[in-house]
């Protein structure tokens, strides 16, 4: 079957395009893991175009949304990062719903109670009127800590501070 000459220059365009295609993606994932979605985005190509590369990208191991969310809840955990904002970042970067459902019911078992982020970071502060209080607060709901954790953990911080605070004025 003898193909026309503007059908051979389609087939090569085609094959040029997918390889620039690949080589722009492999040099964007091995600057950073990128969620499926972020590397479509990034591509600048509708999905039906780039389906099998993505694909095979997945196969190979080079893109995994699995490893993108493991990355965000290490980082979530070392910054003492709550539920909230995780949530939030991950939905960002284009992550299924299902896979965040799933990270989340694990990770929330080791996450760092927002009480002891108060104790890193108050411990020398000076904490005695409503302005202090709402400070706490927002501490920990910029976190993303939900309103009832953050007045929880401030309602148990400042009850522990004025037990410290009466036990050494006894003890003096």
């Amino acid at each position: 079957m003898m193909r026309s000459w503007s059908q051979r220059l389609a087939m090569t365009a085609s094959r040029v395009n997918s390889e620039a295609l690949r080589t722009r993606a492999l040099a964007l994932l091995t600057r950073r893991d990128l969620s499926r979605a972020e590397l479509l985005a990034k591509l600048q190509v509708s999905a039906s175009d780039v389906q099998e590369l993505l694909d095979e990208l997945q196969e190979r191991g080079w893109q995994d949304d699995a490893r993108v969310v493991e990355i965000e809840l290490r980082a979530a955990h070392s910054k003492g990062h709550g539920v909230l904002r995780l949530r939030q970042r991950l939905q960002q970067r284009g992550i299924a719903t299902a896979m965040i459902e799933t990270a989340l019911a694990t990770w929330s078992q080791d996450q760092v109670q927002p009480i002891e982020l108060l104790r890193q970071r108050f411990a020398a502060t000076a904490l005695a009127d409503d302005k202090s209080r709402a400070r706490l607060l927002r501490f920990l709901v910029y976190r993303g800590y939900s309103q009832s954790q953050a007045y929880a953990a401030v309602r148990a911080f400042l009850q522990e501070r004025r037990g410290s605070a009466a036990g050494s004025a006894t003890s003096a």
